[in-house]
Parts: structure tokens; sequence; C-alpha cells
């Protein structure tokens, strides 16, 4: 875990290095993308109020080779207050990385503090709408490594990156202080509306494996999609998760989701988002597990 202080300062200081990237999107090699967002929720429970901020930047060195050199750099986290049940308390969870990259027509080979085959990989909706939900969604559905980098701020690896006949694949180790080596595979193949997702992962100190699979589909205006993740490491026992989406338009849309652990935990979400073309959106959710129903209002904006 890293401290609020230090956790704003990094925000603070790489926004400050966006800002005049965005400002001058004619800077050769340079581009950005990311997202902030704030998030109030009030449920049977209790309240939370939390804040989101992600920041991507990549930098290739212009080269007459086949061969690219450059650096990929970024964070996401957020802190959040609550106060559930008479308990008042604060998390603070970020991660952050910095690739050396070497790319080709081989694929991309990255170095350094590095992201994971599944962070490369796996895509869903947002969980209830939310970027915070998101990250605790997918600390239960996904491979471990993924969840460990948010706790531990980021670990050293190394990671390549390909496309072989149609399919995106990418392949991972990181060093985890605590438990060792972590290694992944994961991959995703479209076939027509149709894209099939798997990831496989070991975790070296308990000598443990893991595996994800799942497909996602596009109908016209409704998108839906599930998985299923299990594990060997003692601590998780298998997900289901499940989504469904409609686009009415460009610009608003509802989704509906389920996630299921079979150890108890049950949570449901509804949400309806409305974005602009400016990249400000507004979602307005309800999700709900056995104990506690509660409704959140997210604004945020994505560049």
């Amino acid at each position: 875990m890293v401290s609020r202080t230090n956790f704003f300062v990094t925000t603070a200081s790489l926004a400050v290095l966006a800002a005049p990237v965005l400002a001058q999107d004619q800077l050769s090699g340079l581009t950005t993308s990311g997202e902030v967002a704030g998030m109030y929720s009030l449920g049977t429970d209790g309240s939370a109020t939390s804040v989101y901020a992600g920041l991507d930047l990549s930098y290739r060195a212009p080269t007459q080779s086949s061969l690219t050199f450059g650096v990929d750099a970024g964070f996401r986290g957020y802190e959040q207050h609550y106060n559930f049940s008479g308990f008042t308390g604060r998390d603070v969870v970020s991660s952050f990385y910095f690739e050396a990259v070497v790319g080709g027509t081989f694929g991309t080979l990255a170095l350094g503090q590095t992201r994971t085959a599944t962070e490369m990989i796996l895509k869903f909706p947002e969980f209830s709408g939310s970027p915070v939900y998101e990250i605790v969604a997918r600390s239960i559905s996904v491979p471990f490594q993924e969840t460990y980098q948010l706790s531990d701020g980021g670990t050293l690896g190394v990671r390549f990156d390909a496309t072989f006949g149609g399919a995106d694949l990418s392949f991972s180790v990181n060093n985890n202080p605590d438990f060792g080596l972590s290694a992944q595979a994961a991959g995703s193949y479209k076939v027509g509306a149709f894209t099939m997702q798997g990831a496989v992962e070991y975790e070296e100190s308990s000598a443990a494996f893991g595996y994800l699979v799942g497909g996602q589909a596009r109908f016209g205006k409704v998108d839906i999609g599930a998985s299923y993740y299990d594990t060997d490491l003692g601590f998780s026992t298998p997900t289901y998760r499940a989504f469904g989406t409609v686009n009415w338009t460009d610009s608003l849309s509802t989704t509906a989701q389920a996630l299921y652990e079979t150890d108890g935990i049950e949570l449901v979400s509804v949400d309806v988002r409305k974005s602009w073309a400016t990249g400000a959106y507004v979602d307005l959710s309800a999700i709900a597990d056995s104990d506690d129903v509660s409704g959140n209002l997210a604004i945020g904006f994505k560049f």
C-alpha cells in the first residue's frame, strides 16, 4: 500500500507531465490517455466517497528501422473514505508502471515495472459503472497477479505482446517480493460477432495454477459476455461474471452485471451512463449484495 500523500503527489506530478501533451498533440511519438472520476455511494449500511485517477503515457522514438524503441508509463488507483455500520475508514489502492519497450514485426517486448498479461487482454464494462468498483470486481474475477500489483504498487517484470493469426496474445512474468515469480499468458480471438478470451497463471511460492475462460459478443445494439475464473490459491474460490449492455445511442447505454463467488460473495449491479464527445460522463447505478443495497453517482472524464 502507498500513503495518501505519496499517491496524490505522484498523481499530480504525472498530470502535470501530461498537460503539455494534451495541449500539443502534434508532439511526435507521444500519446496519452486517462480517466479521472469522483463517486458518491449511499446505501442501507452507510456511505462512501471515492476519487479515481488513471493516466497512460506512451512514447516511441522516431526511427527509420523496422524496430521501434520507447517508454510506456502510467498509474491507476483510487482513494475511498467510507462510513459503514458506524465504522469509518480510508482505503488507498494504486499501481504504477514504467516500461522500456522494443517493438517490431515480431511483437512488443516490455521490461521494467510492467503491467500483467491480463491487464493488456481482459476487458469488461466497469462494474456498476465505476472504475473503483471495477477494480474491486477484478480482484476476485481475474488471475491474482493483477490484484497484487494494486496492493503493492507494482512489480518488476517482463512482458511480450503480439498478434498471431488474428489472436491478440500477451505473456508476462513478474517478481513479487512476498510470493516469488508469477507467470501469466492471456489471449483473445474474434470470430464474427464473438470474441473468445482466456488466461492462465502460475504462482511460484504456492505452486498454484489459475485460469480464466470467457467470451463476449455484439448483436446490433446489444453486448453480452461471461467469464469463469478458478485458482489453486487457498484464499480464492471459483468466480462467475456476466454482463449485458444495451447501447441506446452512441452516448447513452444501460448495463446489468452479476458477480458470483462460490464462497458466498454475490453482487448485482445496473447502471445508466450518459457520455459526451468531450469525454465527460455521468453514471447512475444501483448495486446490491445479500446485505446491502446502494445507489451510486459517478462523474468522470476520459481523455
